[in-house]
């Protein structure tokens, strides 16, 4: 059996790399398509055959999330391929047949074909109908929406990726459509997503966006001051604004954050 697959991720080189390490590792999975959004994938699963779904999840416009709908009608097999390594993992390994963390290993990989032409042996074997996938589907959006605090980051550059603890970022910045990461060792990285993507997924217990161009670590503030204007400051002495708007959240979230 080969099993038809689309890749759906907006980074090219994502795409490109994962497309070559199935060809080459995989000879059960056959490449059909790519799409670089949702958008674009609905358009594939309208007129293609697809056993396999690698779906990113952090992207512009709609996330990953937002096309399982599409394949409960589908009946596609979902293997999210993430940047986020979250404690909560085992609960959507329950629910969806797989996950690879960027940089996707291979072995990882060839294991997860493996799962998916188990899913569909049994589903044949025991002839599940489209309701228990269904049901599978709704319970992986789920879990995923309830996910538990992140440990690691994977953030993509021109020549691949760099995996960081989410524990030590310093700051982010926003910088248009890119995103600046600023460490708590003085390294700097500039990803090419937008800041809003990174916000929705950090843990708010210990991130806080104070500004429209600044998401603060908790954990490395040194002290605030509205003396002059709202202003804190870091670990590392640099100072940030805090827009008058955000304040009063600011205040609150330092609050539960020092008595958790």
């Amino acid at each position: 059996m080969v099993l038809n697959a689309i890749i759906v991720d907006d980074e090219e080189y994502s795409r490109k790399s994962l497309s070559y390490l199935i060809e080459v590792n995989c000879p059960k999975v056959k490449i059909i398509d790519m799409a670089s959004s949702v958008s674009e994938a609905r358009l594939l699963l309208k007129t293609r055959q697809v056993d396999i779904i690698y779906l990113d999840i952090a992207m512009p416009g709609e996330n990953g999330f937002e096309l399982l709908p599409d394949l409960e009608r589908n009946e596609t097999s979902v293997i999210f391929t993430t940047a986020f390594d979250q404690y909560a993992i085992k609960a959507i390994k329950a629910s969806a047949i797989d996950y690879l963390l960027k940089p996707v290993n291979i072995h990882e990989l060839q294991e997860s074909v493996e799962k998916v032409l188990a899913w569909k042996a049994l589903k044949l074997n025991q002839n599940l109908g489209n309701q228990t996938y269904t049901a599978s589907l709704k319970s992986l959006s789920e879990n995923i929406n309830s996910s538990e605090e992140i440990r690691k980051i994977s953030l993509p550059h021109s020549e691949g990726f760099k995996v960081k603890d989410i524990g030590d970022i310093l700051y982010i910045e926003a910088d248009n459509n890119y995103t600046q990461f600023h460490f708590i060792n003085s390294e700097k990285m500039l990803v090419a997503k937008a800041m809003k993507e990174f916000e929705e997924v950090l843990n708010p217990a210990h991130f806080v966006r104070i500004h429209k161009s600044n998401i603060i670590n908790l954990q490395y503030l040194k002290n605030y001051s509205n003396k002059n204007g709202f202003v804190v400051k870091m670990h590392n002495d640099i100072e940030l604004t805090v827009s008058r708007r955000r304040s009063t959240e600011f205040i609150e979230r330092v609050k539960a954050f020092l008595h958790k």
